[in-house]
């Protein structure tokens, strides 16, 4: 790599379950073997299900970093920091990708990006799960609004779940009718995106980008409103998980869940956002861990959560 050029910095952002590993993942797999790329995940919770889910798919031409403990835009900024200076430092990386937890934004970071200027900002990425727009109180949702509203490129994403071909064009039509001016707006299924929006925009509308206009949230838009537990178990511990799914869906306070579970037929990772829960076969772990993030409501919330994850083990 010449070392006198700006590493090219991509952020790919969305909210809790918009499927950013797995696009991550996808796009690993594009990257021309010559290339060395940085990945650096975040997570909201202190289990590390994405940074896990992303190692094993590393070549020796990539490496995964870690940031947990809250998000990179606020409790976690100084470890992020930390960790681009390392990459930097290197000298040896061609790209750097960057996911924010699903309760960040790209607000506080392009800022620190564009302050460095050894780093490159490119149009920031926001994948939207199909489902989430017809949810109309994650809509509302403020931190869900500024992801979109602060990103250059929208991608509808898991478009998969919609069997109806004429109900995903109007999807399609009406995100970018709510969100107009982008880039470029792109369909998917899976998190499967094109290397190619990785890439800067040659178009004149680029002097317009909003990663080049650094209006910051508002205090409001933190991940203040929200609270993560993990929970561990004995690796010989199994869960029912049609019994934990039923337990997740009637808790509303719930808004994400994922982790890997020893089921009834064996290891699954898996993933529960808004109701909606998939699982795939997994390699079997040390121990079951799962990671809960739910609205905040009272002190004991959780830990009444705690039981009634235990009835799923059988």
């Amino acid at each position: 790599m010449n070392t006198k050029k700006q590493i090219p910095v991509n952020i790919i952002t969305g909210f809790l379950g918009a499927g950013k590993t797995t696009a991550i993942i996808h796009l690993l797999k594009q990257k021309k073997n010559a290339e060395q790329w940085a990945v650096l995940i975040n997570e909201f919770g202190k289990v590390s299900v994405d940074f896990e889910t992303l190692l094993p798919k590393a070549s020796g031409n990539e490496k995964i970093f870690e940031i947990s403990g809250g998000c990179i835009c606020c409790s976690a900024k100084d470890n992020f920091r930390q960790n681009l200076s390392e990459i930097i430092d290197q000298q040896k990386f061609d790209r750097i990708i960057i996911e924010p937890s699903g309760l960040g934004g790209a607000d506080m970071l392009s800022e620190i990006i564009n302050d460095n200027a050894n780093l490159e900002l490119m149009p920031v990425i926001c994948l939207v799960s199909i489902d989430y727009l017809a949810l109309e109180k994650l809509k509302l949702n403020p931190i869900f609004r500024n992801q979109l509203l602060r990103s250059d490129i929208l991608v509808l994403n898991k478009c998969d779940l919609l069997q109806d071909g004429v109900m995903k064009t109007e999807a399609f039509e009406k995100l970018k009718r709510e969100y107009p001016g982008k880039f470029c707006y792109k369909t998917a299924s899976e998190g499967r995106i094109d290397e190619t929006l990785l890439m800067p925009f040659l178009q004149k509308e680029q002097e317009k980008s909003s990663f080049d206009k650094f209006i910051f949230a508002s205090k409001d838009l933190h991940d203040s409103n929200y609270e993560s537990k993990s929970f561990s178990y004995a690796a010989e511990s199994r869960f029912d998980l049609k019994s934990l799914f039923k337990v997740l869906k009637e808790n509303r306070s719930i808004i994400r869940s994922k982790g890997f579970l020893n089921g009834i037929d064996g290891w699954k990772l898996i993933n529960y956002t808004l109701g909606s829960l998939t699982q795939k076969p997994c390699t079997e772990r040390f121990e079951n861990r799962l990671v809960v993030i739910s609205e905040k409501k009272n002190k004991n919330s959780m830990l009444d959560f705690r039981d009634k994850i235990e009835s799923s083990i059988i």
